[in-house]
C-alpha cells in the first residue's frame, strides 16, 4: 500500500488511493483587485480564465510589420480619394 504521508491529499476510497491535486499560486493583490475593476467576472477562477483567454487572443493575432511588402494595391489605386468618401 502507497504512504499517505507521501501525499498529503490523499484518501483511500476503498482499495483505491486517490490523490487531490491542488494549486497554490501566489498572485499580486494589487492587480487582482485592478483586474476585477476592468472585467465582469466575480471569482478569481473566472477572472484567470478571461485573463487566459486574453492572452491567447492577444498573442494569436498577426502581426501587422509581418506583413509589410506583402500587400499589393491595384494600379491607379488613390487611398487619399477613400477619405474624401462620406460614409
Amino acid at each position: 500500500m502507497v504512504s499517505t504521508n507521501l501525499f498529503p491529499l490523499t484518501k483511500h476510497i476503498g482499495s483505491v488511493l486517490c490523490v487531490f491535486n491542488t494549486h497554490r499560486r501566489v498572485i499580486n493583490d494589487d492587480l487582482l483587485e485592478e483586474a476585477f475593476s476592468v472585467s465582469k467576472s466575480r471569482t478569481k477562477k473566472d477572472l484567470i480564465h478571461e485573463a487566459l483567454r486574453e492572452f491567447v487572443l492577444i498573442k494569436k493575432r498577426k502581426d501587422l510589420t509581418e506583413l509589410a511588402g506583402t500587400i499589393q494595391f491595384h494600379k491607379g489605386f488613390d487611398h487619399k480619394q477613400l477619405r474624401k468618401i462620406k460614409r
